[in-house]
């Protein structure tokens, strides 16, 4: 309905402005500024308490992996390494033992084979030397150089060769062999067309 107020048609069911906003004010929906700021705040500080949670866990994640990578790398050597240790030891006894000196005309043990290896399975033909022959010499020198040295350090051992008959018959080797073994293998000329194989492998 309206009405007429000083030549002027007013509602008569508009209400007050100061009422209006009064009345808007006291609304469940409304929020003052300051309340939503508190909201705000409250929010972002959740999230940053996420994030400052996320980063401790990986630190200590962090933290577990390099404790783990600390022992294994500090841990007793792997049966990979004892191996390739096992390998070299066996190939630089080989180096040693083929390069000694005899006594046998200041031959090394390598020229006692060489000559050895063309001779026959009785180790006939073989040269001689203060009443033994080539064979015999070469055998007795790598035995006494074995037994020096693994034997005393308790490893267990066999040595020998392949490629003539002379040759095979000069196997040295301690107890059967319970464990693993590594070992080098080497060649060895003789002559144009004729090589020989010489081994050691030591037990682990």
């Amino acid at each position: 309905m309206y009405r007429l107020r000083n030549n002027k048609r007013e509602d008569c069911n508009a209400r007050p402005v100061g009422n209006l906003q009064n009345s808007y004010l006291d609304t469940p929906s409304f929020r003052a500024p300051s309340e939503i700021f508190n909201f705000r705040g409250l929010a972002l500080s959740r999230r940053a308490q996420m994030e400052i949670f996320g980063l401790v866990i990986i630190v200590i994640l962090l933290a577990i992996g390099l404790l783990f990578a600390i022992v294994i790398l500090t841990k007793t050597p792997t049966r990979e390494v004892e191996r390739v240790k096992e390998s070299v030891q066996a190939a630089n006894f080989l180096n040693t033992i083929m390069g000694t000196t005899s006594t046998c005309g200041k031959r090394t043990v390598r020229e006692l084979i060489q000559d050895c290896a063309t001779s026959s399975r009785e180790w006939i033909g073989a040269a001689s030397c203060d009443g033994q022959n080539t064979c015999s010499v070469a055998k007795s020198m790598i035995d006494n150089m074995l037994k020096e040295t693994l034997g005393k350090w308790g490893k267990d051992y066999k040595f020998y060769m392949n490629g003539t008959e002379a040759v095979e018959q000069i196997v040295l080797e301690t107890s059967p062999c319970k464990g693993e073994r590594e070992g080098s293998t080497r060649p060895e000329k003789i002559r144009t067309g004729l090589d020989i194989t010489v081994t050691l492998q030591i037990c682990s």
